[in-house]
Parts: C-alpha cells; sequence; structure tokens
C-alpha cells in the first residue's frame, strides 16, 4: 500500500457509498477499518484514530469482538507513531481486554508484545520483563514462532535496562538463532544493534563499538533507516565514554543528519546522546540544555525511568560547571554554586528543596529576601515559600508579597531581571508594589518547566545591596536550574508513587466483584437442578459487580486522561456553564426527587475555560451531590465573582459552588475527599472514589483552587480565571 495510500482510500470510500454498505453494518466496519490503514500510512494518524474508533464501535455493536480487537490494536499503533506513548500504552491495554475476551491466544500475544514493547520505550523495564515473559510462554504454547522472536528480542532489552546483561545476552542469541531461521533480516540487525547497546551499558565500549560498526554495514545495505539512527547514537556515546570527543561529535551529527522528525522516542534518545557528547566535548552549556530537552521529552512521553536518567546526566553536568565556579574563586559563588549542585542534587520535598534554594540564592546576592513561587498543574497545587535574611526579619504581613511589574516581565519575555539600583528603570521604580514595600534592589529568575517560564526565583531588599549584587545574577540562574531540577524530580517521584498506589488500589477494588463473577461462573457450569431456584439472584449479584468493574476501569482510564490531558480554552459565560450541568443531571435529580436550581451572582464576567473539561468537573461534582441528597430537596448551582492569587499578583475569577442539602462532610472527611479513591467514612452509592480527583485535576490545570465547605450540607467550590482583565 505504500506509495499508493491515495487509490487506496478512494477505494475505500467507494465501497463505504456502495448501495451494499448501508445493508451491512459490517462491510462498513470493514471499509474503515481498510480507510483507516491507509490513512495511517499517509501519516494522518489523527483521521487514521478516528476511522479505526468507527470501525471498533460498529464491530462491536454486530457482535464481531476479534475484529473489535483488531481496530483498537492499529488505533494504538497510529498513538505510537505520532508520539503519544500514553494513549498508545491505554489503547494496547484496551485491545488486548478485548482479545481475552474473545479467547484469540494469536492476537494476546501480539498485544502483549506491543504492551510489553510501550513499557519498554517509557524505561519501565521490570513491568516489561513480567509482561514479555507472560508473551512469550503463551507464544511457546500456541507455537506462534514469529511472535516468539520478537517478544525474546524485547525480553533481552528490558534485561538490559535491568542490568541482568548475562540474561539478556542469552535471550539476544535465541532471538536472533529465532530471526535467522525466519530469515527476518530486519530483525537480524535490529537484535544486532541492541546487543551493541547491552555492551555499552555493561560498560565494554570497545566490543560495543565493533558491535555497532559491523551491523551498520547491515543496516545500510538494507536501507534500515531508524537502525542506522540508533547505530550512530550508540557508536557516538562509545566514543564520548573513550574521551573521542570529535569521534563523538561526527557520529551524532550523523544520527541527527537520518532522523524524521516523526519518530519521537528516537529524538529523545539522540537528544540524550547529543547532550553526553557535548559533555565530552567540554560545551557544558550545550550540554545542559540538550539534557533538559531530553527530559523534558521523556516526560511528556511519560517514559519516567529514562527522565531520570537525563536528569541525572544534567546533574552530573551541573557538577561539572560549579567544580569550574569554584576553582576560579570569583568572591565565593563557586563554593555556594558547589553547595547548591550537592544538596540539590539529593531527594528532597518540594519546599525544602525552595528553602535551599533561597538560602543559597540569599547568601550569593546579599537580598534582604527571597521567594520561590510555581504555579499549580494538573497534579500539584502552587508552591509559594519565602526566606528572610536577619535583616530582614520584620517584613511583618508581607512576606509572601513580591513585584507583580517585575514577574510579569519575567513571564512575558522569558529572561531574568536584575535591577542593583530600582531608579535605573522607570517602569519598576514607579510600579505600586515597588513603592509600598519601599524596595531599593530586585532580581527575578525564571522557573522553567517543559521549556516554558512557569515559577519565579525572587529576590529583593529594601536597602540599596553592594555590587557583587549584579555579578551573582549567573550564580542566582544556576541555583534556578538546578531548583527546577530538584523540583521536577520531587514531582516525578510523586506521580509514580501516585501511580503505584492507583494500581494497587485498583487492583484491590477490582479482586471483589471478580470474586463474585467467578463464583457465579463456577457455580452455573455445574448445572444441579437444586440451584436454579437461585440462578436469577446470582445473575442479578454478576451484573451488578460486572457494572462496578466496568466504572472502576472508566474512572482509572479517565484519571489517566486527567494526568495529561491538553487544555481547549474559549470564553464561556458561567449561567451557560451551569444550565447544561443541570440540564444533563436532571433526568437522575428528577428521579430522586431533588430539583437542582442555577444562581449567577451580578458581577460575574465570562471565563476563560475548557468548557468540557469544566463540565466533566460539574458533572462530577453533581454526581456526588445527588447521592447524598434527601428527596425534596435542592442542589444550588452558583456562580460568584471571586479575585484570586494567580502567576502575577491577583486576577480576578468566577467562583462555582454546587451546594446540597445533605449531611455535610466531617472535618476529616474534608482533609481527604479529593484523594485518588476517597469515599469518606460514610459512603453512599457505587462510586469509585476517583471522581473528585479528577475534578480536582482539571481545576488545578486551568489554575484554580477547589474545596469544600460545610455550612449545614456540602457546598464544593471552585475558582476558574476570567477571560480578560478588567479594562
Amino acid at each position: 500500500m505504500q506509495g499508493r495510500h491515495a487509490d487506496a482510500l478512494a477505494g475505500c470510500e467507494r465501497a463505504l457509498a456502495h448501495p451494499a454498505a448501508a445493508a451491512d453494518p459490517r462491510l462498513v466496519a470493514e471499509a474503515k477499518l481498510a480507510s483507516g490503514t491507509a490513512l495511517r500510512v499517509a501519516e494522518r494518524y489523527g483521521e487514521a484514530v478516528a476511522r479505526y474508533d468507527e470501525a471498533a464501535a460498529l464491530f462491536l455493536r454486530a457482535g464481531a469482538v476479534a475484529a473489535t480487537g483488531k481496530a483498537k490494536n492499529n488505533a494504538a499503533i497510529c498513538y505510537f507513531l505520532s508520539g503519544d506513548l500514553g494513549r498508545a500504552a491505554d489503547t494496547w491495554q484496551d485491545a488486548l481486554g478485548v482479545a481475552e475476551r474473545s479467547a484469540e491466544l494469536g492476537e494476546q500475544t501480539i498485544l502483549l508484545n506491543n504492551v510489553g514493547y510501550m513499557h519498554l520505550e517509557r524505561g519501565a523495564y521490570a513491568r516489561a520483563a513480567d509482561v514479555l515473559a507472560d508473551g512469550l510462554e503463551l507464544a511457546t504454547r500456541t507455537g506462534d514462532s514469529r511472535v516468539a522472536v520478537a517478544l525474546q528480542g524485547n525480553l533481552g532489552a528490558a534485561l538490559t535496562g535491568l542490568g541482568r546483561y548475562d540474561e539478556a545476552r542469552r535471550a539476544y542469541r535465541e532471538a536472533l538463532a529465532g530471526a535467522r531461521a525466519l530469515d527476518s533480516q530486519g530483525e537480524i540487525v535490529e537484535f544486532k544493534r541492541r546487543v551493541a547497546e547491552l555492551e555499552l551499558a555493561a560498560g565494554d565500549l570497545v566490543e560495543a563499538e565493533r558491535q555497532a560498526v559491523a551491523t551498520l554495514v547491515e543496516a545500510e545495505r538494507l536501507s534500515l533507516r531508524a537502525e542506522r539512527v540508533h547505530l550512530h547514537r550508540v557508536l557516538a556515546l562509545a566514543a564520548a565514554r573513550r574521551k573521542q570527543p570529535s569521534r563523538a561529535s561526527r557520529e551524532i551529527l550523523a544520527a541527527e543528519a537520518l532522523l524524521a522528525a516523526s519518530d519521537t522516542g528516537d529524538a529523545s534518545r539522540v537528544e540524550l546522546a547529543r547532550a553526553e557528547v557535548e559533555l565530552a566535548n567540554d560545551r557544558l552549556d550545550e550540554a545542559q540544555r540538550h539534557a533538559e530537552a531530553a527530559r523534558a521529552a521523556f516526560d511528556r512521553q511519560q517514559a519516567f525511568a529514562l527522565a531520570e536518567e537525563a536528569q541525572a546526566l544534567g546533574a552530573r553536568v551541573a557538577r561539572v560547571i560549579a567544580r569550574r565556579a569554584a576553582a576560579s574563586g570569583a568572591a565565593g559563588q563557586g563554593d555556594l554554586l558547589a553547595r547548591a549542585v550537592d544538596e540539590l542534587a539529593q531527594p528532597l520535598e518540594e519546599v525544602r528543596a525552595a528553602e535551599i534554594a533561597l538560602d543559597l540564592a540569599l547568601a550569593a546576592s546579599g537580598a534582604e529576601r527571597g521567594i520561590v513561587y510555581v504555579a499549580p498543574t494538573p497534579l500539584h497545587d502552587e508552591l509559594r515559600v519565602t526566606l528572610l535574611t536577619d535583616s530582614g526579619a520584620h517584613w511583618a504581613g508581607r512576606v509572601d508579597r513580591y513585584s507583580h511589574t517585575l514577574a510579569q516581565r519575567v513571564f512575558t519575555k522569558d529572561e531574568s531581571v536584575c535591577l542593583h539600583n530600582v531608579d535605573a528603570d522607570d517602569a519598576i521604580a514607579s510600579a505600586a508594589s515597588i513603592v509600598d514595600m519601599r524596595l531599593r534592589s530586585v532580581m527575578a529568575v525564571p522557573l522553567r518547566f517543559d521549556g516554558q517560564p512557569r515559577g519565579l526565583l525572587y529576590l529583593d531588599s529594601r536597602h540599596l545591596v553592594g555590587p557583587g549584587f549584579a555579578e551573582s545574577l549567573p550564580t542566582v540562574e544556576r541555583i534556578a536550574k538546578l531548583l527546577t531540577g530538584a523540583l521536577e524530580r520531587a514531582r516525578l517521584q510523586l506521580l509514580l508513587k501516585s501511580q503505584q498506589e492507583t494500581m494497587s488500589i485498583l487492583a484491590h477494588e477490582m479482586r471483589s466483584p471478580m470474586t463474585a463473577i467467578l463464583g457465579f461462573a463456577e457455580l452455573a457450569s455445574l448445572r444441579l437442578p437444586d440451584h436454579a431456584a437461585h440462578v436469577d439472584e446470582l445473575i442479578n449479584v454478576a451484573s451488578k459487580e460486572g457494572q462496578r468493574m466496568v466504572r472502576l476501569i472508566n474512572d482509572a482510564l479517565q484519571l489517566g486522561r486527567a494526568w495529561r490531558f491538553s487544555l481547549h480554552e474559549e470564553t464561556v459565560a458561567p449561567g451557560k456553564l451551569l444550565l447544561r450541568a443541570a440540564e444533563t443531571a436532571s433526568p437522575k435529580a428528577r428521579k430522586l426527587d431533588v430539583a437542582v436550581a442555577c444562581v449567577v451572582e451580578e458581577g460575574v464576567r465570562d471565563v476563560l475555560v475548557d468548557a468540557e473539561r469544566v463540565q466533566q468537573v460539574l458533572g462530577n461534582i453533581i454526581e456526588n451531590a445527588l447521592r447524598y441528597s434527601p428527596s425534596a430537596t435542592t442542589i444550588t448551582l452558583r456562580a460568584r465573582p471571586e479575585p484570586f492569587q494567580g502567576v502575577v499578583g491577583e486576577r480576578h475569577a468566577v467562583r462555582f459552588e454546587v451546594e446540597d442539602q445533605g449531611p455535610g462532610v466531617s472535618a476529616t472527611d474534608a482533609a481527604a475527599i479529593f484523594t485518588k479513591f476517597s469515599r469518606g467514612s460514610a459512603p453512599r452509592g457505587e462510586g469509585s472514589g476517583l471522581g473528585l480527583n479528577i475534578a480536582q485535576a482539571i481545576v488545578q490545570a486551568h489554575g484554580g483552587r477547589i474545596w469544600v465547605e460545610s455550612p449545614a450540607g456540602a457546598r464544593f467550590c471552585f475558582t476558574l480565571p476570567v477571560a480578560a482583565e478588567p479594562s
């Protein structure tokens, strides 16, 4: 189909328009599946996914479970090729579930290989090894030698990542033997390249180079561009570690020249290799820049182990920079920077990392006060830490305030501002906060996350600091970079812990319905006459437990997407959001004899939000309110104006409220109600305990906050930013 995808797509469209298609949904599904493949070959991945999803829905309605799984598998391939590894992993996991239900053992082995490969790509080597071992066992049982070869090769890579080099070598020997038996030239080259990567990881640089050079000849003969990229990357790293910087540069340039923009995973690894090559060439700033870019890319792919590897390389570069600065003896700045590298490289909580950075920045600059501010994310509340020197201990009531004019300039221009004397800049000198706090020397450095300024390291003094204040800016900027790395590591560890806890709790929660369903199935299989009276009751129990499992799985998937969604913001009237939420909730509310009322207070302005996401927040909160509302009561949805503290100073917001007349929320429950799987001390209904956690992630992504009050019933409140500042 390569090179003729346009003709193939046109043929699929003609098939869909054929009169026979209207009478045969299965034929339509097959045509949509084929057109999805044509779009995928044309690299129109978004359109291809839409076609595959339509095909899957049609196959499912037709009862073609196996074909449904194949459509999902193809959709996952599109996500993978477009670089969205998170959604690829989710979709392949869905497809695996379908294959298990249809008892398609051959499809299961393919999907186990795909899921294992996704874990491998994201650096989750232990999980990859487990999944691939399961797949290999199934492939051996079914006699599927072709898939077994792929599984064996991927298992070798997982074992390499775990440092189990001897086991990895055995896996590769078996994989190569199988590939040769199948005369699969592409796989032979791939496995040989992976052996070179194994030797590189094991520290045998000469053998890694020998393997890579020999394999590169075969890859060039077969025109295997992706393999050539990786082989040049291996050669670059081997040269860098053998102290051959010029050769390392040549090899990494060759890899970059071959690299296609669409190969996201390849690009990230080449970026990381480039950082190591720049370090070998003593270009430290470039090394740090490439390490940070690689870490950001791995974070986006949720390749957390690889992100940590990039982070570690960045810290290594920072230590070299610190040692150089210390050796220069520039007014003690090098010593401070060396301390920053050592202390901020340790595992730290966010607040402690901010305190260490501020303490060192104050010492470097001579300022009286320092503030670290980081805007909220979908996973984390905002971070705001203030530190004072002894001379600034009487900043009563103002320790958390800073110059918003200065901060705005830093965020807008994405560059540091340093004024030894504010009088040198009329705009800053006349700013209300500067005048009000009588500031004389100010400095603000951006904290960049994913290449964007999302925080500040801010220093100021009400007295003119000595001339070393301006000279300290490079040191403070280095400290800011180290702080960003420490915060990223802290947040990454929290995310990993959160995901592990989620999977553990989810497995525990699903054990009960699984036991009930399997128990019923076992009893039903006996077909005993004296059990006939209980069959209806058992079917009812099994149905309810099955529905509970579906809810748990759907909520868990929704939560996973909440961890990595992007916002599609538009200007919306709050009243419109409330009315739509009320209309959606009305059918269920009427059944429960509960009224839903909307109130929009005077002065409420339009908000700049992702309307669908906000509906999700309101829906989750209203669903919770309906569970606890007595009959003949009212749930009130309200919007009112409210200021809030944004990235740079006070901004206007709209406060949304959902208030019920139920039993309210205890102080103990209120403290934990937004955590995953929390259902309170007196749960009602069959919720999963994930809805409010998802709502919190969405609100925080908008830069707002969410909380619960209990004046009589329960009142859930959250804020969202208005569309524009008042004129």
